[in-house]
């Protein structure tokens, strides 16, 4: 069920470009919800470049600052606290995939014009709050954010920020959300992300970040070279 749709890229009232998406649900089969804890799966899917107003996102490409809170949900769900360290926090060289650790908030350095796109579809056209409230009161507990090329690069920063998000709302209500199964529940299922040909938004500590949570995968086409002689 398409929810919503930008077939273009839009210029916001604040000058940041957005490139075209679209928000839609997809409801699973009875087997699926029981298996699943979830009545369907929310998708966010993010156009790749497609005109001059998509490249001039791609151009700005000089590094922001974002900070990112890495940790492990099944740490939680283990009964682990949650340590929140405001320091740059360095990953270590040695990747472990669903670590049980604590959140960290790690200080990472992304694409300027990625990081303003994902940050305008999800507050100026309220991406954020919808896909709260399906997954809050809409039973739509699966999360899935996909793009190619500008869209992967721009998915792989907004699955960073809705677990953002996820983190914020856990530390704002207290430790009394440890008794709600909702939020037992929302922190187990991450929101996760599928980019086609990614390209590299951010830095080490971003990439490693992503990687060691395991909540983005990026796809890569095998590339074959040909030599070819006159």
């Amino acid at each position: 069920v398409l929810l919503c749709c930008m077939n273009d890229t839009t210029t916001l009232p604040n000058g940041i470009l957005c490139p075209g998406f679209a928000l839609s649900v997809r409801n699973y089969t009875p087997e699926e919800q029981l298996r699943k804890q979830s009545k369907g799966e929310v998708v966010l899917a993010i156009r790749g470049s497609v005109s001059s107003k998509d490249w001039f996102i791609n151009i700005t490409s000089e590094p922001t600052l974002f900070e990112y809170y890495q940790g492990s949900y099944e740490h939680y769900k283990s009964g682990g606290d949650v340590e929140v360290c405001i320091d740059p926090v360095e990953i270590s060289a040695t990747i472990d995939i669903n670590h049980r650790s604590p959140f960290k908030k790690v200080k990472c350095e992304v694409h300027t014009g990625m990081y303003k796109a994902a940050k305008g579809i999800l507050e100026t056209y309220n991406m954020s709050q919808y896909v709260s409230q399906l997954r809050s009161s809409g039973g739509y507990n699966d999360v899935t954010v996909v793009g190619h090329s500008l869209g992967a690069g721009v998915s792989s920063i907004l699955v960073a920020m809705l677990k953002n998000e996820v983190v914020n709302h856990w530390l704002s209500t207290g430790s009394n959300c440890r008794q709600s199964e909702e939020h037992v529940l929302t922190l187990h299922k991450p929101i996760r992300g599928i980019g086609f040909a990614t390209p590299p938004v951010g830095d080490n500590a971003f990439s490693e970040c992503l990687l060691i949570d395991n909540i983005f995968t990026s796809v890569v086409h095998r590339c074959v070279s040909v030599c070819v002689s006159a």
